[in-house]
């Protein structure tokens, strides 16, 4: 756990140099379910059992300022809107929060939360083809 990011900076960084002009780099997550919480534990998507999904944009610290952070809400939230349509009640608002998760190293670096540690494979498995068809559209 505590070598995630510094070993995954290295893979993105290597991807971005290589590939400055990709648009969107996606660090996926599931989010910790809090005991107690009252927020739903999945989404009814047309009768399908879907896990909710959740952006997460790093704005930066004092140490390791973002300055594109703004562009990658940006993303998030559209995206975020274009799932909304797709699958009503399928996202959880886009959350920023002050770190860097990596963002800082290029525009378009968002990290994605599918569900959480109670969430079942199937119920994240069904909500990614929303994903994917919201990416799509984005990038399209």
């Amino acid at each position: 756990y505590n070598y995630a990011y510094p070993e995954s900076l290295k893979t993105l960084r290597a991807e971005y140099e290589a590939h400055p002009e990709t648009a969107l780099f996606i660090d996926l997550h599931r989010d910790a379910w809090i005991e107690g919480s009252t927020r739903a534990r999945a989404a009814d998507v047309g009768g399908v059992s879907c896990a909710q999904i959740q952006f997460v944009i790093g704005v930066g610290t004092d140490e390791v300022p973002i300055p594109h952070w703004k562009q990658n809400y940006e993303i998030a939230a559209r995206l975020t809107q274009r799932l909304e349509e797709l699958a009503p009640g399928i996202t959880r608002p886009v959350r920023s929060v002050a770190a860097k998760y990596n963002q800082f190293v290029a525009p378009g670096c968002i990290l994605v939360e599918i569900g959480h540690n109670q969430n079942t494979l199937a119920e994240a498995e069904n909500s990614m083809k929303y994903l994917a068809e919201a990416i799509a559209d984005l990038l399209s």
